[in-house]
């Protein structure tokens, strides 16, 4: 009997197609097949090698989760101008009981995001572990990032 493909219909008859039917607990749980786990199982790499594989990938994500945070940062600086901005130019109308509600609703909206400013600035043990990470693969990114600004 030949295999059944992923999309072909299912051999139980209820229509649907393999993967989205019987095939769907089988693939889910089938084994990646040759991870590094797997290599350092069979003895092809060391644990050494392992570690320093996942500290690496560990420093990468905290490097671009550090990157996002300073692009969020600077959305709410900008955002904040921008109300204050808008606010002073509410100011500037004549006096009206809309006038003061939207002054109000301005001043409750920048408290907001300055709070937001603050929180997103403490995160200190994320910030710890990156810069520990990075003084063991800083170093490694710049030699890539030269050797690809010189190619």
């Amino acid at each position: 009997m030949s295999k059944i493909g992923r999309n072909e219909p299912c051999p139980c008859g209820s229509g649907l197609k393999y993967k989205k039917c019987c095939g769907k607990n089988r693939i889910m749980n089938e084994k990646p097949k040759n991870t590094f786990r797997d290599k350092v199982a069979a003895g092809e790499v060391s644990e050494q090698e392992l570690l320093e594989r996942d500290q690496r990938a560990t420093y990468l994500e905290l490097k671009n989760q550090a990157e996002m945070r300073e692009t969020d940062r600077l959305h709410l600086q900008g955002a904040i101008a921008k109300l204050k901005v808008f606010g002073n130019e509410i100011f500037q109308l004549p006096d009206s009981e809309g006038r003061a509600a939207i002054l109000e609703q301005n001043k409750k909206h920048i408290e907001r995001l300055e709070k937001q400013l603050e929180v997103s600035a403490t995160n200190r043990p994320q910030r710890v572990l990156l810069s520990i990470l990075e003084e063991k693969f800083g170093e490694a990114d710049e030699n890539v990032a030269a050797k690809e600004n010189a190619d």
